[in-house]
């Protein structure tokens, strides 16, 4: 089986990354901490990035290196996965405005110094 692109999992990150930013920008904490749907949504995006991080570890070790704090992040998606009751909803929140930005940039520089695909 081939080995999934590298990029894939970058754009997914980014994709992430954008989709929380919306959500945040769009909504309020209280709307947040009050909608189980909505918290639903940002926890999976959460889930999705970290996921997609850990693949970029596996494919691509020089960089996923690049990415800031990505240890943490990986453990930031376990705890949402696994220990979801000690989830506080504060710190999701808190961690979109706090922590994705960086993310996404990081990864947007990532994938702008990449070639472009080879067409087939």
């Amino acid at each position: 089986m081939k080995q999934p692109d590298v990029r894939a999992f970058l754009w997914d990150i980014r994709n992430g990354c954008a989709l929380l930013r919306e959500i945040a920008a769009t909504h309020t904490f209280d709307d947040y901490a009050g909608d189980v749907i909505l918290r639903l949504a940002v926890e999976r995006q959460f889930e999705i990035i970290a996921e997609a991080l850990r693949n970029v570890q596996k494919t691509d070790p020089p960089s996923a290196g690049r990415i800031t704090a990505a240890a943490q992040i990986i453990a930031f998606r376990n705890r949402i996965a696994h220990d979801y009751w000690r989830v506080l909803n504060p710190i999701v929140w808190a961690t979109i405005y706090d922590h994705v930005p960086l993310l996404e940039r990081e990864v947007t520089q990532l994938l702008d110094e990449m070639p472009p695909p080879k067409s087939r």
